[in-house]
């Protein structure tokens, strides 16, 4: 698979902001991948992705997969709303949630 040079180059410098932990960057990396409308929009950890239409209802389920891939462990039925997949940081605080259960 080829990276975008701009994609890339946002990976790197996602890995040298020692601030940011490693779910976020995880997180963040994969998205930008995923929706290039996060790139063009320049989204932030707390700007709306399902609300902007940047991530729908196919893309959460991509997420979600994700997520039990890069992480190990399954997200739940009722685990699938909005409240946990709006922005990045809730997305990144779901995930803290699941791994210290």
């Amino acid at each position: 698979m080829t990276v975008d040079p701009t994609v890339q180059g946002l990976h790197e410098g996602l890995a040298d902001r020692s601030h940011v932990n490693d779910v976020e960057v995880r997180v963040l990396a994969w998205i930008l991948d995923n929706f290039p409308l996060t790139r063009e929009r320049d989204t932030g950890p707390t700007d709306p992705l399902l609300d902007s239409g940047i991530i729908d209802s196919l893309g959460t389920l991509e997420l979600a997969a994700f997520l039990e891939r890069e992480f190990g462990f399954i997200v739940e039925d009722e685990e699938m709303v909005a409240d946990h997949f709006e922005t990045i940081a809730s997305i990144t605080a779901f995930v803290k949630t699941k791994l210290e259960n």
